[in-house]
């Protein structure tokens, strides 16, 4: 998508023409038809709002914010739990839980959400592992990917190595 600004309406200044011109380019990415988007106070809001949303996620791992939901999901026919979806949530410090619909498109567009794939994978399967030991051999886990992650060629062989790491 292409970000722009409009002088002098938008600024007088080179830099402050650039700066705008990149304050519109998330409004351009969402664009469904073109992909040019002008600035407005409103972009340079939501620039700022995702920069910090996307500083905050890079420290969530480390800071051990992300958890796990685990939705059950039932057998109708025999009212059975057969298993269940691991669904990521992030309990951030000053927000509480930020929904998914904001964080995981931030994700999605950043190189973070390959690491942050892997940890929801690992934390499943060590849930799924402890499920076994306490004998409940034939609940299924179902874990979400992004379709960043459909892209990568070794997705496969990752899934493979950390089913193995966890016994499953």
């Amino acid at each position: 998508g292409l970000g722009a600004a409009v002088y002098p309406r938008d600024g007088g200044e080179p830099h402050t023409l650039m700066t705008r011109a990149i304050a519109a380019l998330p409004k351009a990415e969402k664009a469904t038809s073109g992909k040019l988007a002008f600035f407005s106070a409103q972009s340079t809001a939501e620039a700022r709002e995702r920069f910090a949303l996307e500083q905050d996620l890079r420290q969530a791992i480390r800071r051990e914010q992300f958890l796990l939901h685990f939705q059950p999901v039932v057998d109708l026919a025999s009212g059975r739990v057969r298993g269940a979806e691991a669904l990521l949530r992030w309990r951030h410090p000053e927000l509480g839980f930020v929904p998914p619909s904001h964080f995981i498109p931030v994700l999605e567009q950043s190189s973070m959400m390959d690491e942050v794939g892997l940890w929801v994978l690992n934390s499943a399967c060590r849930e799924a592992r402890a499920w076994k030991d306490q004998g409940l051999e034939d609940l299924k886990m179902a874990v979400n990917l992004s379709a960043r992650q459909f892209h990568d060629p070794a997705l496969n062989a990752m899934i493979l190595r950390t089913l193995d790491r966890h016994g499953l």
